[in-house]
């Protein structure tokens, strides 16, 4: 019988020092987030790996989606598509549709297989995105955005460019606040925020290009929130928040 899954190692670090954790040391001390402060690690199993429908995709175009819904079926619309790292334009190579008679059963585990053209998608040129949506809510959500990488990072040919953070003027009614990022290229890959401020973001290690919204002079914005832990601390956000990408260090 094959077994088909992963296990963390580890959740937490124990002491502040680099590791295998997805969560930073946290103790009531100055520069530790109470509780732990999320890596990058975090946030994709947050928007992909350890989401309950998650589609992902072999160098091949061989695919699959994955329903974990323990008793409930998915009905939706899986998109892979190319994000070209120069344009920051995607382009959709596959829907597969899993609405109606296509519907998943209720899982956990239930998986549908299909395959996607990528012939003339490059590793060092391009990364798919997978998004899962779910089409049976109104209005639709997407329940798992995966980028997935075909290449190194350090092999990947990536335009150069800046990106800058701007925190908004006020809180939002859920005690949240709008973070604007804007890039002077069309794209950027794997863009990293932190901050001293007890909390974490929306999202964060994500890929941000046109397709995500567009900047004047072709460069590419994106809206995420800082989620805090306890009372919003706007003071120390706006003064210790940094904002990192992949090409400043190829």
């Amino acid at each position: 019988m094959n077994q088909l899954g992963c296990i963390v190692w580890q959740f937490n670090e124990i002491w502040p020092t680099g590791g295998w954790g997805s969560i930073e040391y946290g103790t009531p001390v100055s520069g530790q987030v109470i509780g732990g402060r999320w890596k990058p690690l975090q946030y994709f199993y947050k928007r992909s790996i350890y989401t309950d429908v998650m589609a992902t995709c072999g160098q091949d175009g061989a695919c699959y989606v994955k329903n974990d819904r323990a008793g409930l079926p998915f009905s939706g619309t899986v998109t892979v598509a190319a994000l070209e790292f120069a344009t920051g334009k995607t382009t959709t190579l596959h829907t597969q549709d899993l609405t109606d008679a296509n519907a998943m059963a209720p899982g956990a585990g239930v998986t549908t297989f299909f395959h996607v053209d990528t012939s003339a998608v490059s590793g060092t040129t391009h990364m798919l995105i997978a998004t899962c949506t779910d089409t049976a809510t109104s209005p639709t959500t997407t329940v798992s955005v995966n980028e997935i990488a075909l290449a190194i990072p350090g092999a990947m040919k990536l335009p150069a460019t800046s990106v800058t953070a701007t925190v908004a003027s006020a809180a939002n009614a859920d005690g949240t606040i709008d973070i604007t990022l804007a890039s002077t290229a069309p794209s950027a890959l794997y863009v990293t925020l932190t901050t001293l401020a007890q909390g974490r973001f929306s999202d964060n290690a994500f890929a941000m290009h046109t397709g995500t919204g567009e900047a004047a002079e072709g460069g590419a914005t994106s809206t995420i929130q800082f989620v805090p832990f306890g009372k919003l601390d706007t003071v120390t956000l706006r003064k210790t928040l940094r904002v990192e990408h992949l090409q400043q260090y190829q």
